[in-house]
């Protein structure tokens, strides 16, 4: 990567003649200079028609469509000298934003006009469009986009059942069972759904090796295993002799070494080698299969004499060793054979879980890359898409390419490739940072980075560029990652970052992890020899997720009113809980934070999408429109009296429900006239203003009226926490 100044990585960067990688880190601006980098194509002429911006989620592809427009706009109403500044800061000379000016204030009306306008999309979005325009042969076409099959491989895995029912003695139907006494049922699951998620590598490796069982065959392959004979045969037929040798020594080497010699001799007389390698195991390694240490008696030591002596430990050194690499080759057989019955039934569970997708006309993100790597590795089909392609999009921008998978890049380049060396190739822009890489679930992988960064810079002469300084981090946050990142084997390049706000304050603080409490060897024992039919299970609730939130929340209270925020204009303020974000490498972690904080009485906002409707402060509003809607809903109506805006307490509704009334509305009214009660009085006049309005007014309205002469807010405020 070349290391040039600001300045001039941004003329480099922007200048829509080259291409350009960019590897930049945190802050760095990268959205900024691919958005900048699209206002510099449209100036010089790019028809916006032929841009294809690509990123990673549709979040990002938004946000770089409302950007160029802002900067379009910008651009449109801003002032002679604004306008000047503005395209001078993105590698413009002032010579040059001058002449640029009168083209730059018309972008935005032939952005908005174009068509066909610049593609702005994600990956899948971008193969989506590409199934669109297959051709009809290919039988692509009239599929619907479902996120969400998880439900078809459940059908899959009926049908593969029903199946194996039918054909026990078949090789899935075997394979299967193997599967589920070694790894158990839902292991046997679990497997199989991982393969699932990354079967579009597995048909992408079918059809490079030319079929099924080729591409088991080359998997088996790749364990280097070539034994005619089993691991058991092979270390006897080599060692026999060594361990005869070995075992003289040891006769009168104390009484330990004797019991050895009399396990060697006899494994040396059992014909089933799998049986006597397990004598040869127990003498040579221990229960964990390290080798055991070994020494000669000084009498013994004395007869053999020096040369002698280190000779045998020799050997034993390099007996236990060649039991070991045996060892290592029945796990290599064991994988070998694991690998093939999963591949097997996991083809299979494959197979009926596309057709089932076939049979309701639907894709999933992966079937999408699956298809288009198809499309274009068919020669049928290959030249029509890649002529479509071709024959709209001379520039490609990239961005987040480290979150790009395998199948994603293998894609790409399947249409690049086709250019060779021709001049008409389309200019390519690809920005990332392989740091923070943050997909890997999806099968990202933070390497195609500096992969895909060869690849241009050798086929399309590609500049690149590297951006280690941040404007978004405090230097003491900066300071932690080059210590984090610069002991990282997987990141043997990481160059220090530098921060642009050196003087903003900044502090890393690491909390202590709560340890997993000890369990007593005899309370387990005791546990585990228990009656099942009279004693339950006494299992430990591991507490370390609530306690390290607990930590967390503490931490927020010292710093809420003592730790001091800068603001912009340079003053300075107490840190506010508004100010405080807490990010988790899990979803699964959040609950355990949002019961501390709401425990300690901390206002939050979670990350959570329709939970609205579950709070009770929404139930309450939800059981009054239902009794507006219906009087007869006596529940709704004993809800509603409950609320805090009527606080009516449970003497009450057992007063009304003795009236002897069907209808608890007909009744609260006659109890309310009854006893004279001017609070029932009152409630009675509010519920029927509210069901004559309800008759006329939309339901925001209503709500506004409700809320407005029930004092609705006060009444919560006065009965739920300050923190809510």
């Amino acid at each position: 990567m070349k290391d040039v100044q600001p300045r001039e990585r941004v003329v480099i960067g922007l200048d829509p003649s080259r291409s350009v990688v960019v590897e930049a880190c945190a802050g760095s601006g990268k959205t900024w200079l691919l958005v900048s980098r699209l206002l510099r194509l449209l100036l010089v002429g790019v028809k916006p028609g032929e841009i294809l911006a690509i990123t990673y989620t549709r979040k990002a592809a938004r946000e770089i469509e409302e950007r160029l427009r802002q900067y379009l706009g910008e651009l449109a109403t801003a002032s002679h000298d604004e306008a000047i500044n503005f395209l001078a800061q993105r590698g413009l000379t002032m010579a040059q934003a001058t002449a640029a000016l009168p083209r730059a204030r018309g972008l935005l009306e032939e952005v908005l006009q174009a068509d066909p306008p610049i593609t702005i999309t994600t990956f899948h979005g971008w193969f989506a469009r590409l199934l669109s325009g297959a051709p009809l042969e290919s039988g692509l076409t009239g599929f619907a986009l479902d996120e969400n099959t998880r439900l078809f491989l459940d059908e899959a895995w009926a049908e593969l059942s029903a199946a194996c029912g039918r054909d026990t003695d078949g090789e899935v139907s075997r394979a299967l069972l193997w599967l589920f006494q070694e790894l158990g049922a839902f292991n046997t699951r679990k497997l199989l759904h991982c393969f699932i998620e990354r079967r579009a590598e597995w048909q992408a490796w079918c059809t490079a090796c030319g079929g099924i069982e080729s591409a088991i065959q080359a998997s088996e392959d790749a364990f280097g295993i070539i034994a005619a004979n089993s691991p058991y045969e092979q270390f006897f037929n080599l060692r026999r002799g060594d361990l005869r040798v070995y075992a003289e020594a040891l006769k009168t080497n104390g009484k330990k070494g004797a019991e050895l010699h009399v396990a060697i001799t006899q494994a040396l007389l059992i014909e089933n080698t799998e049986d006597a390698f397990l004598f040869v195991r127990e003498v040579f390694l221990t229960s964990k299969d390290e080798p055991r240490i070994f020494k000669l008696v000084k009498d013994v030591l004395a007869k053999l004499g020096e040369h002698e002596s280190a000779r045998i430990e020799r050997l034993h050194s390099e007996l236990c060793e060649a039991v070991q690499d045996a060892l290592n080759v029945l796990d290599d057989l064991h994988n070998a054979e694991l690998n093939r019955y999963a591949l097997i039934a996991g083809n299979a569970l494959l197979a009926a879980f596309q057709r089932i997708k076939r049979t309701r006309r639907v894709m999933d993100f992966t079937d999408l890359e699956c298809e288009v790597d198809k499309l274009l590795s068919d020669e049928q089909h290959a030249a029509f898409i890649q002529a479509r392609l071709d024959a709209r999009y001379r520039q490609i921008l990239l961005d987040e390419f480290q979150d790009t998978n395998p199948m994603q890049w293998r894609t790409l380049r399947a249409w690049l490739d086709a250019y060779g060396m021709n001049e008409q190739r389309p200019s390519v822009f690809l920005v990332g940072d392989p740091k923070q890489s943050i997909y890997r679930f999806r099968r990202a992988e933070p390497k195609l980075f500096a992969a895909a960064g060869e690849y241009f810079e050798q086929h399309f002469g590609a500049h690149l560029l590297r951006d280690d300084n941040t404007y978004r981090n405090a230097l003491p946050v900066v300071e932690i990652i080059n210590r984090l990142f610069s002991t990282e084997p997987q990141f043997a390049d990481f160059r220090e970052q530098s921060a642009s706000k050196a003087d903003w304050p900044g502090r890393v603080e690491v909390l202590q992890l709560v340890m997993r409490e000890s369990v007593d060897e005899e309370e387990a024992l005791s546990s585990s020899v228990r009656d099942p039919l009279q004693e339950a299970i006494d299992s430990m609730e591991d507490a370390r997720r609530t306690q390290e939130a607990k930590q967390v929340v503490q931490h927020i209270r010292a710093m809420v009113g003592s730790m001091l925020i800068r603001n912009k204009d340079g003053s300075e303020r107490p840190a506010r809980y508004g100010d405080i974000l807490i990010l988790t490498r899990k979803k699964s972690v959040l609950a355990e934070l949002e019961i501390a904080l709401r425990e300690a009485a901390i206002p939050f906002m979670g990350p959570g999408r329709g939970g609205l409707l579950a709070t009770l402060e929404a139930r309450d509003i939800i059981a009054l429109m239902r009794f507006l809607a219906d009087p007869a809903d006596n529940l709704a109506l004993a809800h509603v009296l409950r609320t805090p805006a009527f606080d009516v307490n449970d003497d009450v509704l057992l007063r009304i429900a003795a009236q002897g009334e069907s209808n608890w509305w007909q009744s609260l009214q006659r109890l309310a006239e009854e006893e004279n009660d001017n609070g029932l009085t009152a409630i009675v006049r509010l519920l029927d203003d509210w069901l004559v309005a309800s008759q006329h007014l939309p339901a925001h309205d209503l709500l506004d009226r409700v809320f407005h002469s029930a004092d609705w807010r006060n009444r919560y405020r006065t009965r739920v926490p300050a923190a809510m």
